[in-house]
């Protein structure tokens, strides 16, 4: 906290700055997902992550032999405050600009 010229030494124990610094996530798992939804209550929003496999199909003309649904397994769920959110909304934005800026490209086309 920096000091003012009004400051007391009991207002520099009410407030302090402490820094950040993220655990190396190097032994952390990676998990592949190509499926992705998010929802919203009053307090909170939800990112869940999943992965869809395609079922395999015989017969491209026979339409009858498609499965009713396709199961997702969900992989991750995540909970975030609105605030976080926001962030994290932010972050999405300028890392993918970033990446169309360097690869000239516009992704894979998913």
């Amino acid at each position: 906290m920096n000091k003012t010229p009004d400051s007391s030494p009991e207002d520099e124990d009410e407030f302090r700055t402490l820094k950040l610094r993220r655990s190396p996530t190097d032994t952390l798992e990676t998990k592949y997902t190509n499926h992705f939804s998010i929802s919203f209550t009053g307090t909170e929003f939800y990112l869940v992550f999943g992965e869809i496999i395609p079922p395999a199909i015989v017969d491209e003309k026979d339409l009858n032999s498609l499965p009713d649904f396709v199961d997702i397994k969900p992989i991750s769920r995540l909970a975030v405050s609105p605030a976080t959110m926001s962030k994290i909304s932010d972050a999405i934005t300028r890392t993918v600009g970033n990446y169309l800026k360097m690869s000239g490209t516009f992704g894979d086309g998913a």
